[in-house]
């Protein structure tokens, strides 16, 4: 069975007058994917729909990512969600808490099991 590529956006290539349109307004979820260096994170609306998939190297681009969700785009409120996987994602997290946005910690499972959204193929 093929399994389903989604496309991702570079953070620096991201087009903000396109997104900002998108999110004007609108309570925003940041759902990211953590990893050692490759983190990947959709942009989406409360009611689930992906305004944009975006892909930054951790560390040398988290600020340029920080910049994008917190000064450029005008949500109405931001929610961020996270895989609680070692230390890899606390400085970002860290980030979001200092400028008073919660963030929520998802189960590895519930994440794993998502994944056949992209795939069709059931989780082991």
């Amino acid at each position: 069975m093929k399994k389903r590529v989604y496309k991702t956006t570079d953070v620096k290539k991201v087009n903000v007058d396109r997104l900002q349109k998108k999110v004007e307004g609108h309570t925003i979820v940041f759902s990211v994917d953590v990893a050692k260096t490759d983190f990947v994170a959709c942009i989406m609306t409360s009611s689930k729909e992906v305004l944009v998939t975006l892909k930054w190297k951790h560390l040398s681009e988290n600020l340029l990512l920080l910049e994008l969700i917190l000064r450029n785009l005008r949500w109405h409120s931001l929610e961020v969600v996270m895989e609680p996987s070692g230390t890899y994602g606390e400085s970002l997290r860290a980030q979001f808490l200092g400028h008073g946005i919660d963030v929520y910690r998802v189960s590895p499972k519930r994440s794993h099991d998502a994944s056949e959204v992209y795939d069709d193929v059931r989780g082991l």
